[in-house]
């Protein structure tokens, strides 16, 4: 079964690719045979691109996407408009006007893809104008949704089957990043899509490390977060259980970080603002709750600390999975408290209360005087004459809702509007309370399980993998703290080293030597055919001189095995880099095994690197040396934490425009990051290779360090990027700059 050809030409045209990720075209091949699909893909995958590519696809129909969050609904329809795609949403921050304009155009055939939450279904209107199209997709993004949330807090998306039916049961595609087996059977049950095929692609995300540090009190985690955020780099997440713990820790952070705060409780348009800021880098630090996360599409957070514990593992790996979307390297941090456990044990109590509480509730609505109850979650519990939380108060409302004992007839941030359905006395209120209770069980079982993570040995991505029902056994980790110790960090500091050295030769090789000729000129040989050719001119000639032939040799081998090289097909094979070897030699930070190298080996080469270069780590030594020359002598881990520390404290800033030009991306990202912080204009002076660089991260923080600074010199280079850009957020960085300095200049 093979894609359609017009499939990958709509990829390249609209979307800029020429190949897919892993999981999406397995995804396509299925809707383009017309099969109901359950993809599991991990989060940065690329799983909105499964529904949105059919949609720019003649004759393939309208393609409805049903979306959890406003923000979400937002910022992909914004996207996809970008792209020239037709797209629309219809949601509450629409007025009436608004919505009536889209819904006929809807009708009319206007858009190729529209998104809505699944409340919207309750319209009307909107079934009458999708239902004069072809509807030849139904998408359910964040499809664990319908598991999470069914059952009290948003009912309407366990009535998503009748949805489908309602729509001519178009075929389904439904997509989430974390669904255990028993999530995976409850999508199904309730799209009733029995029939779906299931594609799960692997969970392991290689460039998260993954960390939990036990904390005693609420004290020493503050100064733990602390301790973090100063030595760890930005942009960060910081998850926290309530809204009060958000005002807590902006109150902590405020004067010491860029931050900004983030929960449910804010207004929509605070809430708009504080995503834009962190969104456009004008913030390093979101606090937030578990409000600020699906929908959050920035690709260079490089650390995610969950302050409060989660309520299970789904949660934790959905939220920690916001970091590194750029598939840099980045940290997950959890700071474990046992009594926060309390705080999720409350939650699941007030999400299945008791049968008397819900009663005691419902006979109160039917005594109010009003026909129709007034008032948000807040005003309702505060004029209940007994004591029941905000959190238990929502969750009887909605389970009333969901049984059709009341509706919410009218909803808007400062209030809600709920009317009585046929009422009855208490005591006949009819609710599956086995089913609650079974799921009440459930849930304290998933607090359980992210417990075990919390506390054991083992590590932790391989736990990850195994929750969700993956077997795969990880021959090496990737990186947690239960597997890498300081020392085994170090090995592999050096060993990078020397891997980094290895791939950058071949690559200059350019495949036209074997393995023995290879392993010659790094163990330094002095033989005729390396001398005659000139190979012992080569930059990383001898750099294994302390090691045999055989024992490089072993090394290439090992490389070849992992396919970060291979042999070329011929009689007499050379070697070269294979594709993830081209990776590692621009990300070598993403080497996640060991070579098992001999300490002792490692030992002796760096005391001869420690006498040769650092000079016993004199200072002055190192200042009064060629800038180029100590430079050299750094390896990537050394260099990268050399550009953090110039942004951070300001130390060596004469070294910046030396690390412009490296090669390696996270380097150079770095370096613009510092030289925006320093918004020092000699130092953006030399800024002009990275305004030019082929990676658009890297121009994006460059173009930031030329505003902050107001280098003018460089405003004739930003009308060559403005000329060349494809990225919105940089194309407006751009005419920000051109704007300011005309300013100036008037």
């Amino acid at each position: 079964m093979d894609l359609p050809k017009i499939v990958k030409i709509k990829l390249r045209e609209y979307f800029g690719y020429s190949n897919f990720r892993n999981g999406q075209k397995e995804i396509l091949k299925h809707v383009f045979a017309n099969e109901n699909i359950l993809g599991i893909l991990p989060t940065g995958s690329g799983k909105s691109l499964c529904y949105q590519i059919p949609a720019v696809c003649d004759d393939f129909g309208l393609v409805i996407v049903i979306s959890p969050l406003i923000s979400l609904m937002k910022d992909q329809i914004d996207s996809l408009r970008s792209k020239g795609i037709k797209a629309a949403y219809i949601n509450s921050t629409l007025n009436r006007f608004q919505r009536q304009q889209i819904l006929n155009e809807i009708s009319y055939g206007e858009y190729d893809i529209i998104y809505v939450a699944p409340e919207r279904f309750r319209s009307k209107r909107f079934i009458k104008a999708v239902n004069k199209l072809k509807v030849g997709l139904l998408a359910i993004d964040e499809a664990h949704c319908i598991s999470k949330w069914g059952h009290n807090f948003r009912p309407d998306y366990s009535k998503l089957a009748q949805a489908k039916e309602v729509l001519g049961n178009p075929q389904v595609l439904a997509v989430t990043a974390t669904a255990t087996s028993d999530v995976r059977r409850d999508i199904i049950n309730k799209l009733e899509i029995e029939d779906c095929k299931v594609i799960i692609k692997g969970f392991t995300r290689n460039n998260l490390n993954f960390e939990v540090r036990e904390v005693r009190d609420k004290q020493e985690k503050a100064k733990e977060l602390l301790t973090i955020l100063r030595k760890e780099e930005l942009p960060a997440i910081i998850y926290t259980g309530t809204r009060n713990n958000v005002g807590e820790l902006m109150e902590l952070l405020n004067n010491k970080f860029s931050v900004i705060g983030y929960h449910g409780g804010m207004s929509l348009n605070y809430r708009k603002k504080a995503q834009d800021l962190f969104m456009n880098g004008e913030r390093d630090i979101v606090v937030a709750t578990n409000a600020f996360g699906m929908g959050v599409d920035k690709e260079d957070v490089r650390l995610v600390v969950h302050y409060n514990f989660p309520a299970n593992i789904e949660a934790y790996y959905q939220e920690a999975g916001r970091a590194g979307r750029d598939r840099f390297s980045s940290k997950c941090i959890l700071l474990y408290c046992h009594r926060d456990t309390r705080l999720i044990k409350f939650f699941i109590e007030a999400d299945f209360p008791e049968k008397n509480l819900i009663k005691r509730v419902y006979k109160w609505l039917i005594e109010l005087e009003n026909n129709e109850i007034r008032g948000d979650i807040y005003d309702l519990a505060a004029r209940i004459p007994f004591s029941i939380s905000n959190s238990s108060l929502e969750s009887i409302l909605s389970l009333l809702i969901k049984n059709n004992y009341l509706k919410k007839v009218r909803s808007s941030e400062k209030s809600d509007v709920y009317k009585l359905i046929n009422p009855v006395l208490p005591e006949e209120l009819q609710f599956d309370f086995k089913r609650l209770k079974k799921l009440k069980k459930n849930k304290y079982n998933k607090l359980k399980k992210i417990q075990e993570y919390a506390t054991t040995d083992k590590c932790h991505h391989q736990f990850i993998l195994n929750y969700f029902g993956n077997t795969e056994e990880l021959e090496e980790c990737p990186g947690c703290d239960n597997c890498f110790n300081i020392d085994l960090d170090q090995v592999t500091i050096r060993e990078e080293k020397i891997i980094y050295g290895i791939l950058k030769m071949i690559n200059k090789l350019d495949g036209k030597f074997g393995v023995t000729t290879v392993a010659k000129i790094l163990a330094k040989s002095k033989a005729k055919k390396i001398l005659k050719r000139g190979l012992h001119r080569l930059e990383n000639y001898g750099m294994l001189k302390n090691y045999t032939q055989k024992k490089v040799i072993e090394v290439i081998n090992k490389l070849i095995k992992k396919d970060i090289l291979q042999k070329t097909d011929q009689l007499y094979p050379t070697i070269e880099l294979a594709h993830s070897g081209y990776n590692l030699l621009q990300n070598p930070y993403s080497l996640n095994w060991s070579l098992n190298l001999p300490q002792k080996k490692f030992n002796d080469v760096e005391k001869k690197l420690d006498k040769k270069t650092f000079k016993a780590n004199n200072a002055r030594n190192e200042l009064s040396a060629n800038k180029a020359e100590y430079l050299d002598r750094l390896n990537i881990k050394q260099l990268r934490q050399l550009a953090l520390d110039i942004g951070n404290k300001g130390i060596k800033k004469d070294l910046l425009p030396q690390l412009y030009n490296h090669t390696d991306y996270e380097v150079r990202r770095r370096a613009c990051s510092a030289a925006k912080k320093l918004a020092d204009k000699e130092l953006v002076k030399y800024i002009a290779p990275c305004l030019q660089a082929k990676e658009a991260q890297v121009r994006q923080y460059a173009l930031k360090a030329v505003l902050a600074s107001g280098c003018k010199e460089m405003l004739e280079v930003v009308y060559d990027v403005l000329d060349k850009e494809s990225k919105d957020y940089n194309i407006r960085l751009c005419k920000e700059i051109i704007d300011e300095f005309k300013c100036k200049d008037n």
